[in-house]
């Protein structure tokens, strides 16, 4: 009696712990899909979007692909905070890593700017993105796409290579 005993309850702490393990994969799967803001790329890259940042006014119109200091991302961006959640400016550290900017020209189209891959090619970064058009609106703004890269990789050169996608609307 006392050994069934024994093996229903090995029996039934295997299965929990299969529970278990299967519930911690279900979750960390879940928060990979769902984690916007950070982008893995095929070189095994992981990258930061900043969100919640516009271009100066006063910015020139060629912005550096790759800014590696504090002083020169506030030269060029500004907070744009807003209430509620998601409306603070996302931070980066720039001892530990640095900038990708992808800032487009003043618009009244419509536009999005999407991540795409980040690679390496010998000394150079290459940072693919795809820039969807859509209708004409309004107003202008100036379409802006900000990625934390990390600081191994400063001191390469960055190259910026967009597709288009015109959104029929």
């Amino acid at each position: 009696m006392t050994m069934n005993l024994i093996k229903t309850m090995k029996r039934e702490l295997v299965l929990l712990s299969s529970l278990v393990l299967l519930a911690a994969a279900m979750l960390l799967t879940a928060a990979a899909l769902t984690s916007c803001a950070t982008h893995k790329t095929a070189a095994g890259t992981a990258c930061t979007e900043l969100r919640n940042y516009f271009t100066r006014n006063d910015a020139p119109q060629n912005i550096p692909a790759a800014i590696t200091t504090r002083q020169d991302f506030d030269r060029y961006f500004a907070p744009a905070a807003y209430m509620g959640k998601g409306g603070e400016p996302t931070r980066t550290d720039f001892s530990r890593s640095f900038v990708i900017a992808v800032a487009l020209p003043e618009t009244d189209i419509e536009t999005e700017i999407e991540p795409g891959r980040l690679t390496t090619e010998g000394n150079t970064l290459v940072l693919n993105y795809t820039v969807s058009l859509g209708p004409k609106q309004s107003y202008t703004t100036r379409p802006l796409l900000l990625l934390s890269v990390p600081g191994r990789l400063k001191g390469r050169r960055v190259v910026l290579r967009p597709s288009y996608v015109q959104n029929c609307q």
